[in-house]
């Protein structure tokens, strides 16, 4: 095993640390901060940091994935409301449509998009 590769980092409030991996699955990290007026000694499981890194990363793919799929039905919503109704002023709708986080309604209002009978019929299912 060669030499481990220390990581020192200073942040803009002069706080720094200093991380030194101290094997596979430990590393040390020292961090000090004129805040707290002392040196913090730290032992962390490198898998754990591992595992919380993915979970992170995974929950914000999904919001991700969760917020394009939303903004994509809305804006779906949007143009077949335009293409069927072209006088009416669709715009309005966008603060509510916005404001639905519940992705399957979204969905279920897009759908009713498409079949209901004028738009202030759409405007009604979207307030109930």
């Amino acid at each position: 095993m060669g030499t481990p590769t220390a990581e020192f980092v200073r942040y803009l409030d002069d706080t720094f640390v200093f991380e030194v991996p101290f094997n596979p699955t430990y590393s040390i990290k020292l961090t000090y901060s004129p805040m707290w007026y002392s040196v913090c000694h730290f032992v962390i499981p490198l898998t754990e940091v591992r595992n919380i890194i993915m979970t992170g990363a995974e929950a914000l793919i999904k919001q991700g994935i969760e917020q394009g799929a939303r903004r994509t039905s809305i804006e779906s919503t949007h143009a077949i409301l335009n293409t069927r109704f072209p006088d009416a002023d669709v715009d309005t709708l966008t603060p509510a449509l916005e404001a639905i986080e519940d992705l399957n309604r979204l969905k279920q209002l897009n759908l009713e998009a498409s079949v209901v009978e004028s738009f202030s019929a759409f405007q009604e299912r979207l307030e109930a």
